[in-house]
């Protein structure tokens, strides 16, 4: 595979010259100051094995001195211990130009580089296993001994919980210990399409914005994790007096030309980067955000919503949404369960009991018809998100269900409600919707966590129980939920502090 990138071109796209007004795609910006102002900026970059981060560094360091020093130059054979001191300071994360189109270009050729480099791993992690295979299998045959395969060891007499420890489903990757798959997979069009087109979720978005024009008018808007741009749009055509938007994702390429196709370019700035290192000219007076993932807080976007309002939203600012809650319901469906859980059963007439492990440790992410749920609706846990913390979002609660109808419980099904409010103002009109299983499907579904063994209730009879909700150490994206469930009545424990996994 080839390994210089300085051919990646992206011919839509137009930067500017670090030291003077000329603009052109990259690749030939690139080449222009190295023969006009005497840096190349490639030879430095692989003369010092800079990675993503301090490209980014560098390019920002340079565009700050010329903007305060026109005549400002850089010198490609700066010493070590000048670049050094360049480097080490976050303040040169911050963007000086918006919508810099030489930041799109370290983004893309990083992911080529990241591309190359994983499948240089997986080839040296093939070619090791050949040889692990291959000097096993010559050491047995020399000693003559038998070559059946080892037997893995049962641990089928462990309890679930404590056969499967936390580190056994933590990922290994370093790319997501950095936060580089979330940011990626959101740079694709195929899951936008599908957030777009949940008329649930987008339509009730809109309807915050366009039934409060009148709240809207002249007001700041800060959006995180603005996607395509269309809650900035929204926010815009409600009469915001200006609105900024930030995503870390390439797709912020596309929302600055769907912003710009709709007229609204000067009312919408975008910013490229994390929101934790944007600097905005000023305190915003609503902070919008589509953060929600599978069983709400799956990806973990909101610590970065809530560091955004600590550090940019004015005091008695709006956060939209404003509150959500975390609700249990008690599930029968015996049709789900046998298609996807005992199915492995029986597999035409073979036994894989080890392929149903998946549905006892990970939470199912579908959509349940209305008619599974046999119990009331519980919230295990409410959020005000114009205070809450990070602290916050990992909870224990206890909480107790009815159960509506004699029925068999296959599992606990959960999902979430979102409310945009503003009590401030007494003409402010709300909006809310639910995951619920009781209402019109979305994208999010519910999820639900399958009992290994399922129980009778009777109609009116209480189960109670306990819920944990913790991350994963490793990959925060990802959502460890211990649970326990009893009956009220008799104290018989059905499901004992057993580890589902959301990821």
């Amino acid at each position: 595979m080839k390994k210089d990138w300085d051919d990646w071109t992206d011919n839509e796209e137009e930067a500017i010259c670090l030291f003077c007004d000329k603009k052109d795609i990259p690749t030939n910006i690139f080449s222009h100051m190295t023969s006009e102002h005497n840096f190349n900026f490639t030879k430095l970059r692989i003369r010092e094995k800079m990675d993503f981060y301090e490209c980014i560094k560098l390019l920002n360091y340079i565009r700050r001195n010329v903007k305060e020093n026109p005549a400002f130059t850089m010198d490609t054979n700066i010493t070590k211990t000048e670049l050094k001191s360049i480097l080490e300071d976050d303040i040169n994360l911050q963007p000086v130009l918006m919508d810099d189109a030489l930041l799109y270009e370290m983004e893309l050729i990083k992911k080529l580089q990241d591309t190359e480099e994983k499948l240089k791993k997986m080839e040296q992690a093939f070619n090791e296993y050949k040889q692990v295979v291959q000097k096993t299998f010559l050491d047995k045959l020399e000693n003559n001994d038998n070559l059946e395969l080892p037997e893995l060891e049962d641990n089928e007499n462990k309890k679930e919980n404590e056969s499967e420890s936390e580190s056994d489903h933590e990922y290994i990757d370093s790319d997501l210990e950095n936060g580089d798959y979330y940011f990626t997979s959101y740079a694709n069009t195929d899951i936008h399409i599908q957030m777009l087109q949940d008329s649930v979720r987008t339509s009730s978005y809109r309807d915050f914005f366009y039934n409060n024009k009148s709240f809207f008018k002249g007001k700041t808007v800060l959006d995180v994790g603005c996607g395509t741009g269309i809650l900035s749009m929204f926010a815009a055509k409600a009469g915001a007096k200006k609105v900024y938007s930030v995503d870390n994702s390439s797709i912020i390429a596309k929302a600055r030309k769907n912003v710009k196709e709709n007229g609204l370019d000067d009312i919408i700035t975008l910013y490229y980067g994390q929101v934790e290192d944007i600097v905005l000219p000023e305190k915003v007076d609503v902070i919008v955000s589509e953060w929600m993932g599978y069983f709400l807080l799956f990806e973990g976007m909101l610590d970065s919503v809530i560091k955004a309002r600590d550090k940019w939203l004015v005091e008695g600012g709006l956060m939209a949404p404003s509150d959500t809650s975390i609700i249990l319901s008690l599930i029968e469906n015996e049709d789900w369960i046998n298609s996807y859980y005992n199915y492995w059963n029986d597999v035409y007439g073979f036994k894989m009991t080890s392929m149903k492990k998946e549905y006892i440790l990970d939470g199912q992410v579908a959509v349940l018809k209305p008619e599974s749920i046999i119990s009331d609706e519980v919230k295990v846990k409410s959020w005000d998100l114009n205070k809450a913390s990070i602290e916050d979002l990992s909870f224990t609660s206890e909480f107790k269900f009815t159960c509506s109808k004699n029925a068999r419980v296959h599992g606990i099904c959960g999902y979430f409600d979102i409310t945009f409010r503003n009590p401030k103002e007494s003409t402010f009109e709300d909006v809310y919707f639910s995951t619920s299983l009781l209402c019109k499907p979305t994208h999010w579904k519910q999820c639900t966590f399958i009992l290994e063994n399922a129980f009778n209730v009777q109609q009116g009879e209480i189960i109670q129980g306990t819920i944990t909700v913790t991350r994963l150490k490793r990959n925060h994206r990802d959502l460890k939920v211990d649970l326990s469930l009893s009956r009220a009545s008799s104290n018989e424990i059905l499901l004992d502090k057993v580890r589902y996994f959301v990821r």
